[in-house]
Formats: structure tokens, sequence, C-alpha cells
């Protein structure tokens, strides 16, 4: 488990850092730095971690550490090459399984322009709503809210619906053995969509993705890698609370879904579908609702979710199509609302960006 407060990353194997090649304006700008210079700027972790290999190849810089225990933190990163709020937003954690052995690594990105605030795609006629929901911290890892009368809607397997997109691309997420699921959703020919904490603790050997089949079976893959966000890693922000998991080879007969960052207004549409914990085992759920808030990068509403829900992807739908504009998180207390990840345009260029690896 990776320590939450202190951020330390703790090793048992070589730790790899990359370091891509950027434009910004702030902190050290490698495209104006000779491949010496740039070794000796990130000699400045040695006094940390001893550093195995830097290299320059594809347009990044990769420095290799290695030691059996790291005091590396993001803290020290941060401070040591002059990261920006906008380049930890950008900058993730992939975890991978080689050999019989974990491997992670940290992915250091530089944004290519630094402006004072990400885009703002939050609501503006629910101000005085926003300040009280604000004062709570949405919990991702509870029981989720049904709202009323149950409004889900079950997809038989061999229905016409649940074979066809987006209810197509809809994924359990599990370990393997008997353990916890979560809901994912298939945004490329290989790579699922989940929720960060969904994965937490967890090694990329050790998950696993199952898709509904005509007979009501799941078809189970296995992952590959894992991408996470590197302020998930950090300190757990709600806004912060997705992932990507690779898999090993694409599933037979599915096609994914696009993800995209669009405005939600109050009374926007969303709907989402998964593999509910309260439901029959393997059973694939549908829902709908009206967006209550978006404030935070956050989507604040009253669809039907319970545990197993948390990785569904977000649709809403209009002329152009289907796309998957956020990911289930978790819910509030005290207001009694579901949350979700809310795409903005940078999440969504990481996103795609992990979907190319």
């Amino acid at each position: 488990m990776i320590p939450k407060a202190a951020v330390v990353f703790v090793m048992l194997l070589s730790y790899d850092v990359l370091f891509c090649r950027a434009s910004g304006r702030s902190g050290f700008d490698l495209n104006e730095t000779s491949y010496h210079d740039f070794k000796d700027y990130a000699g400045l972790l040695e006094d940390k971690v001893p550093i195995k290999s830097i290299s320059d190849a594809d347009s990044e810089w990769t420095i290799s550490l290695e030691g059996s225990s790291s005091n590396l933190s993001l803290e020290y990163l941060s401070n040591s090459l002059n990261l920006t709020e906008q380049d930890l937003d950008l900058s993730y954690e992939t975890i991978w399984y080689l050999d019989g052995e974990e491997r992670r690594s940290i992915t250091i990105k530089r944004a290519v322009e630094q402006t004072t605030r990400e885009e703002n795609l939050d609501n503006k006629d629910t101000q005085r709503v926003a300040i009280k929901i604000n004062r709570e911290q949405p919990r991702v890892k509870s029981k989720r809210w049904i709202f009323g009368n149950d409004d889900r809607k079950q997809l038989l397997p061999n229905s016409f619906e649940a074979q066809k997109i987006p209810h197509s691309a809809a994924c359990k997420v599990a370990c393997k053995g008997f353990c916890w699921s979560c809901s994912g959703i298939l945004i490329g020919s290989r790579h699922v969509l989940t929720s960060a904490h969904c994965v937490d603790g967890e090694t990329a050997g050790a998950l696993r993705v199952g898709f509904l089949e005509r007979n009501g079976r799941l078809h189970w893959y296995n992952v590959m890698k894992a991408y996470v966000p590197l302020r998930w890693t950090a300190s757990k922000p709600l806004s912060s609370d997705y992932a990507v998991l690779k898999l090993r080879r694409p599933p037979t007969r599915r096609t994914y879904v696009k993800i995209a960052s669009l405005a939600l207004r109050k009374g926007s549409v969303i709907s989402f579908t998964g593999f509910p914990g309260d439901k029959v085992r393997n059973s694939l759920w549908t829902t709908k609702c009206s967006v209550f808030l978006v404030q935070g990068g956050v989507i604040y509403n009253k669809c039907d979710a319970t545990r197993g829900s948390s990785g569904s992807g977000v649709f809403v739908t209009d002329s152009s199509g289907t796309k998957v504009v956020g990911v289930l998180s978790g819910e509030t207390k005290r207001s009694r609302l579901n949350v979700a990840v809310h795409f903005t345009r940078s999440k969504v260029n990481q996103i795609n960006g992990w979907t190319r690896k």
C-alpha cells in the first residue's frame, strides 16, 4: 500500500522516473536544456535515491532509480524540479507486472501552457448550494445512495440493448479470487477506465476485467498495466479518482466509447451502466438522472448507485452520439448525493495519452 500522508514511495524493485519533453515557461525546460545539463540537474535526486541511469529516447528523458528503500517523495520531486500545480496534475504513476515482479514508475510531465487556472466547467447558477456542498468531504469507499424508488434497469445479457454501445462497453473490474469488485468502461481497443480507489493497494497482475457475454457469463481479461494520477497517489482528492487499465489483449467483439470534456448544467441528463454489488452476481444494470451540480471537477447527482458501481463511465448522449464525460466515484453524507469525477480538457488529454501507450 502506498503511504497516503507522507507520499513516500517505497520500492522493492527498480524505480523509473520519466521526465517528458515540455515547453512550459516555468521550472526546468527540457526543450532548452542539453542532455548533459539535464543529467547534472537530475543529479539533485542522488542524495535521496541512487540513480541507475539517465537516457533520452522518443522525446522522453528517463531517470532510472534503484534501491530497496527510497525516500523519494512527491514534495521532493516538486521542489527539486520546480514543478507547478499544473505539472503535477498531468503527472502520473504506472504499475505493471514483469518477470514475476511488480514494477512502478512515476512520469513527470510539464504543462504546455502555464495558465492561472484549469478551464472552468462548473455550473454558474447554483452558487449557494455549491458553498454548502463544498464543506463536505465526499467518500469514495462507502455505500452510495438510492434515491426513493430504485430506478435502475437490468440489461439481460442476451438482449439487444446489453450488446449495444455504450452498454456493451461496460465491464466488471476485480482482483483475482474472492474479493472486492468495481465497474469500468472500455475507452480504447484494450484500455478500461475505472476509479483509482478500485486499484489502491493492488498490483496490475492481480487485476482482471470481465465483459458480459450473451450466455450470462463474464469473459475475463488480465490487466497488463495500470495508470493512476499522481495527485491521487499523493492525497486522494476526489477529482483525481480515475485510472486506466491496459489489458493484455483486446476484448473480442467489443467497441469502445470515446471520452470527452463537456460542460454540464444543472438538469443535464447523465447515465451510467455497471455491475452493482446489491444485485444478482455479474448482472448488468443501467440508470440515468439529472445533474444536480458540477463543482471543482466533480458531478453531484442523484443517480441510483450502490457499491460495485464505482468506476462506471458517466455517459452523455447528444446529436453526435454517446460520450464518457466522467467516472462514478463516491457519495456525500449530509447532502445525500452521489458524486463522479468530471473530465476537464487536461484530464481527457492525459487519459488519451495513456490509451496510446
